[in-house]
């Protein structure tokens, strides 16, 4: 039942309002606003990924009504700014469509920290569909499913989200908790539960394609133990990979091999990239096999003058003794629950 509940304040009819119930007396009083900031900035990205799919002009703001004493509690209203092309239900033709999506967004707040109940983690895809099920039937109920180019908010996001959203309670202590006081009820926010990046990839992933191919990739910031992720610059962008050429890594420990700024690797990378249910990409892996030659900076000059003129002759002489026939350079791998 989603009808207004009046035994709350009348201005939760545009507006919610954030309660932290704190500890009196306990240290380190600062935890509490930096929760409530934090909070606020999560649900305004929670707003602006529900509404992504919209006019490019069309944004949620949340605006600061008032904030009370005590337990502190803030009261922000839900509003939208920009201007909507192409409507064709009449209510939202009347400029009405701006009350619509505000009252969606607060309804979708109350949805996400209704579902977060009780867990402490989401271990199947299955379990967010219910709330994405459920998000859906709002857009309905609302009737922002007939705006132009609405798209329902993605799993991969989705589930970030809630992420985001619990994560800003990690400053308050077992004394303190939030609530979350809307049109459609009032819901407290979880503390306990929470998911790592990796663990929402590990979810979302349907299905991941392995590659493996030659590259010329300049050396961002090196691994000096050499135990975790080097960055490097490639393609006109910063990627992460590991490298896992043990016989190469020795020698650059030892200290026979030195690295200067700007110098290059051509290597052997393995590319891993995963897939959601959708068949989107949600995350690309690098994983060096064989590190082939180090290049200073006036090398990589040439290299690319060369590689311009006749590069599939370059890559052979550079790359052909590091790659191995006897095995797929591609590999499909369905997830496997």
């Amino acid at each position: 039942n989603f009808m207004t509940n009046t035994k709350h304040d009348n201005r939760l009819q545009t507006s919610f309002c954030i309660t932290i119930n704190f500890e009196k007396d306990s240290p380190n009083g600062s935890r509490v606003f930096r929760a409530m900031c934090e909070l606020i900035e999560a649900f305004q990205r929670f707003d602006n990924n529900l509404l992504q799919s919209l006019e490019t002009t069309v944004k949620p703001v949340i605006l600061l009504e008032n904030v009370e004493a005590g337990s502190i509690k803030t009261w922000m209203k839900q509003a939208i700014t920009g201007v909507l092309q192409g409507a064709d239900d009449d209510s939202l033709k009347k400029g009405e469509w701006k009350a619509v999506l505000g009252n969606y967004l607060m309804q979708a707040k109350y949805l996400a920290l209704h579902f977060l109940e009780n867990k402490t983690e989401i271990t199947s895809t299955k379990e967010i569909e219910v709330l994405e099920g459920e998000l859906v039937e709002a857009a309905e109920r609302t009737e922002i499913n007939k705006l132009p180019f609405y798209q329902p908010i993605n799993k991969k996001q989705l589930v970030e989200d809630l992420a985001n959203i619990t994560n800003t309670t990690k400053y308050l202590t077992s004394g303190d908790n939030v609530t979350y006081d809307s049109p459609y009820g009032a819901v407290q926010v979880n503390t306990t539960f929470h998911m790592s990046p990796e663990q929402i990839e590990a979810l979302i992933t349907d299905t991941a394609i392995t590659s493996t191919s030659p590259m010329m990739i300049k050396i961002k910031r090196p691994d000096f133990l050499g135990n975790s992720q080097w960055e490097f610059r490639y393609d006109g962008r910063t990627i992460a990979a590991k490298i896992s050429d043990s016989v190469w890594l020795a020698e650059y420990q030892k200290g026979n091999i030195v690295l200067r700024p700007q110098d290059a690797l051509v290597v052997v990378m393995e590319t891993t990239v995963r897939f959601d249910h959708d068949r989107e990409v949600i995350g690309t892996d690098y994983k060096i096999l064989q590190v082939l030659q180090v290049l200073p900076k006036t090398e990589q000059t040439q290299l690319n003058f060369l590689e311009s003129g006749n590069p599939a002759n370059l890559q052979e002489s550079l790359l052909k003794p590091a790659l191995s026939t006897e095995s797929p350079l591609i590999s499909l791998k369905p997830k496997t629950e």
